[in-house]
């Protein structure tokens, strides 16, 4: 018996400006939950110098204001670059809006990061509004 959910892509918007300019739309959308909930912004074309937004939080998180690094319901908070930068996040707020039962996922990400090999520092405001969730189930290795 298969008991296994199958993986259906959420629905809506993930955006951000990058240092101040809107040039970051994710094409590509993630929304899991399983022992955190996941949220990725994927953008495969080459205009922003971030490809991927990716936002991991405790699966019951409350709605509000969390910080990066300070608060525990925030697990990570991390960019990939389009290109050759490797970014370090340093700082960075989420603002969620969840109606669970309605499966909509809503809010804001604020990420302060540098360039491993530069020092140069990025800014992202980003705001993501999803529906459609997935479930992850995990096995206990025995």
């Amino acid at each position: 018996m298969n008991t296994k959910t199958p993986y259906t892509a959420p629905t809506g918007t993930f955006t951000a400006k990058i240092n101040g300019v809107a040039n970051f739309n994710a094409n590509v959308l993630y929304l899991t939950a399983g022992r955190s909930l996941e949220i990725d912004g994927i953008q495969d074309n080459s205009n922003s110098q971030v490809r991927t937004i990716s936002i991991g939080l405790a699966p019951d998180i409350q709605d509000g204001i969390y910080d990066f690094n300070v608060d525990q319901e925030v697990h990570k908070l991390g960019l990939i670059a389009s290109g050759s930068e490797w970014f370090v996040t340093e700082s960075g707020t989420v603002s969620v809006n969840f109606d669970r039962p309605g499966d909509h996922y809503q809010g804001t990400v604020k990420i302060k990061a540098y360039d491993l090999w530069t020092g140069e520092y990025i800014d992202v405001d980003g705001v993501f509004d999803l529906r459609g969730i997935t479930p992850v189930h995990t096995r206990k290795h025995q």
